[in-house]
């Protein structure tokens, strides 16, 4: 990285990461797969996002501490996390993107509508 600290730490306005991970097929409940997936049971993906923006307040705490001042308030992990929530990726994508198991309540499923559902749009 730079040497010149002060100048990146004056010149950066957001910091964003983030993984792909697959999107589970709408049309698949069962997770057995179909035509539409190739039977791998995903169809696309779906991005977990964490971001920093650089403020006043943390500029001048990176000054004087360091990069040891960096919390992300938006974290990977939450936001994958919320993607097990609404059922759009399931916990062995978690695994696989991010190298650990999520927490037994992270990745409780909601019930999704299927693609080919007539009475999806009214829900």
């Amino acid at each position: 990285m730079c040497p010149d600290h002060y100048s990146v730490v004056s010149a950066v306005e957001l910091v964003l990461n983030q993984r792909l991970l697959r999107r589970l097929c709408r049309r698949d409940c069962a997770g057995q797969g179909c035509a539409a997936c190739r039977q791998t049971g995903y169809r696309s993906r779906v991005p977990a996002v964490e971001w920093l923006c650089l403020e006043p307040a943390l500029r001048t705490r990176l000054r004087s501490v360091g990069p040891e001042a960096i919390t992300p308030p938006h974290r990977l992990e939450h936001a994958a996390r919320e993607l097990l929530r609404r059922g759009l990726s399931d916990a062995r994508e978690y695994e696989r993107v991010l190298g650990r198991t999520p927490e037994p309540a992270d990745h409780r499923r909601q019930e999704t509508p299927k693609d080919d559902d007539p009475n999806s749009a009214a829900r």
